[in-house]
């Protein structure tokens, strides 16, 4: 089980895990919610075993790519298994959270670039052959958090393990036009909404866009169309925080916080607003929704 609102770590890595698993003779699912990230789906051409949004018992649940229990793809479920006896791992990079506390075991490494370096490490220590199939989802996940290299926490094992990866036969060509193309075209106006309202308060160095429910429904897109926005910002020249506040459901805001300032951890913010995340990269959310002042022609917009 990984996070919600899963990424290409969150998933990678899971799917990479679960293959060595199933290499070994292990009977293995991963959970997942309905709503599954489109631009994803190019994973399952490598990844064919199960996926479930439920399973009755298990023997062991690991968590890869999550830090706080509230943030899992099903808490409950979660709850659920662990009360009923099974054992629990966690695999993670995050700022450490509350599944510390709820896990049996864990692996947690905040000096790597992703939880797939974390399992490629694992499969290697266990000595499990990694295959092409494996190998494109351990890429994926690396180059999902490093934004193909380019963030702080890209580092000399990053690029290691990367080659590795691609030595054992990584597709890396579908993994970066997945990755960053094949934008739809109503994708792409959605983020010139969040172009066009960008702003920057040079005081603090903090630049800051939005998206409403509304501003992303009117295209018939789901919440996965705001996924790479942030990550493109975060090259604006004299940021030193970008924040991109939507509101991916109804009655919930989601604030993501990105730095390339070494001085700036956003990870420290966002975890006392009750999220998390890495130093340079995080996110909070919170109840509320966003309206427009209509007639305001500072595109001002108000938390209700």
């Amino acid at each position: 089980m990984g996070h919600k609102k899963g990424d290409p770590d969150c998933y990678g890595s899971a799917f990479a895990l679960a293959l060595g698993l199933e290499k070994i003779g292990k009977d293995v699912s991963v959970i997942a919610p309905a709503d599954f990230p489109d631009s994803l789906n190019y994973l399952f051409f490598y990844y064919t075993g199960k996926v479930v949004q439920d399973i009755d018992e298990c023997d062991l649940l690991i968590i890869t790519d999550a830090s706080d229990t509230n943030r899992l793809t099903n808490p409950e479920l979660a709850v659920r298994l662990k009360n009923s006896g099974a054992k629990t791992i966690l695999i993670d990079h995050h700022v450490t959270g509350d599944l510390t506390e709820f896990v049996d075991l864990q692996l947690i490494d905040t000096d790597v670039s992703s939880a797939s370096e974390l399992v490629y490490r694992l499969l290697a220590d266990m000595e499990v052959a990694i295959d092409k199939n494996i190998a494109t989802c351990l890429l994926a996940g690396i180059i999902g958090d490093t934004t193909g290299f380019q963030n702080q926490n890209t580092t000399e094992e990053s690029f290691a393990i990367s080659s590795e990866l691609m030595k054992k036969g990584a597709r890396l060509a579908s993994i970066v036009t997945n990755t960053f193309g094949n934008k739809e075209v109503d994708v792409l106006k959605v983020w010139g909404l969040a172009m066009e309202r960008l702003k920057i308060d040079k005081k603090y160095g903090i630049a800051s866009t939005y998206l409403t429910f509304d501003d992303i429904g009117q295209y018939g897109l789901s919440a996965d169309a705001t996924s790479g926005i942030i990550n493109y910002l975060n090259s604006i020249k004299n940021a030193k925080i970008l924040m991109l506040v939507t509101e991916e459901e109804k009655g919930t805001i989601k604030v993501s916080l990105r730095t390339r300032d070494e001085h700036v951890n956003v990870a420290s913010l966002a975890k006392q607003l009750g999220g998390g995340g890495h130093v340079k990269a995080a996110a909070f959310t919170f109840p509320g929704s966003l309206k427009m002042l209509t007639g305001d022609a500072n595109n001002h917009i108000v938390v209700l």
